[in-house]
């Protein structure tokens, strides 16, 4: 039995195909679900009802959450080892010091990072990215309510009615 089917008196659509393909596009170009939606030209809520009565779509929508979440943790962890130190480009060794081949039998190159501090590393990625045995951290906010005499706006001028004011 569908979970929608209690809501079917009420006549609800559900995202076409089209509008659900081109939702998914714009979610892997980097956009959140309502972003997403409105560039595909489709209401968030039709989404939402698609997701909930097509479990492949659904599945579709979460590899594209997790598609984004992982585009934006390399991309934090390339910028944190580029602020703690310097990348370069090196070929990739086993254990035994031999190069590691592709496919293709070609040498592979990733970057490493050399002189860097773990110190600054560690911190750089602990602000950013969830540990297992720690949450990343939330964001503070500080109000503050006190007034100074500086702050406070001076008195907005009277406005003046000749006839009424004066009575003379």
């Amino acid at each position: 039995m569908n979970q929608l089917s209690q809501y079917e008196s009420y006549n609800l659509e559900v995202a076409s195909e089209e509008a659900k393909g081109q939702f998914l596009r714009h979610m892997l170009a980097g956009n959140g679900p309502m972003q997403a939606a409105r560039l595909a030209g489709c209401g968030v809520f039709e989404l939402y009802l698609a997701r909930c009565a097509d479990a492949d779509f659904s599945d579709l929508w979460h590899l594209a959450e997790l598609a984004r979440r992982d585009e934006i943790i390399h991309s934090t962890l390339a910028k944190a080892m580029a602020a703690s130190g310097t990348v370069v480009d090196d070929w990739l060794r086993d254990e035994r010091g031999e190069f590691i081949l592709d496919a293709d039998f070609n040498p592979v190159r990733a970057q490493r990072l050399v002189g860097g501090n773990t110190a600054i590393l560690s911190k750089l990625l602990e602000k950013v990215l969830a540990s297992a045995d720690k949450p990343a951290p939330g964001a503070t906010v500080q109000i503050n309510n006190s007034q100074s005499s500086a702050d406070v706006l001076p008195p907005m001028p009277r406005l003046v009615n000749p006839a009424e004011d004066f009575d003379g």
